[in-house]
């Protein structure tokens, strides 16, 4: 909303919310240089986060944290996951 928007934008179609991140990307003089954009996701109204690739150099995570999504013992907290938002695959 600061930006001059509506959390609708997050809930169009790609065809509306893409051109409103590259906005952003592009640097806009207003804002200078993004590394990303944290919005209200379309699922549930939750805050989610858009990060660029420039943002790279700004995240700072150690091999030993990084747990990947296909690793065992994240089976149970994503099976709980996909079932509150009812999500398949």
């Amino acid at each position: 909303m600061r930006a001059g928007t509506v959390a609708a934008v997050a809930k169009c179609d790609h065809r509306q919310s893409q051109p409103w991140s590259r906005y952003f990307y592009e640097t806009d003089p207003t804002y200078g240089l993004v590394d990303g954009l944290i919005y209200c996701n379309a699922h549930n109204d939750e805050p989610a986060f858009v990060l660029y690739e420039r943002a790279f150099t700004a995240l700072i995570c150690r091999d030993a944290d990084v747990v990947r999504l296909d690793d065992p013992a994240l089976q149970a907290l994503l099976d709980h996951v996909m079932r509150e938002n009812q999500l398949t695959f």
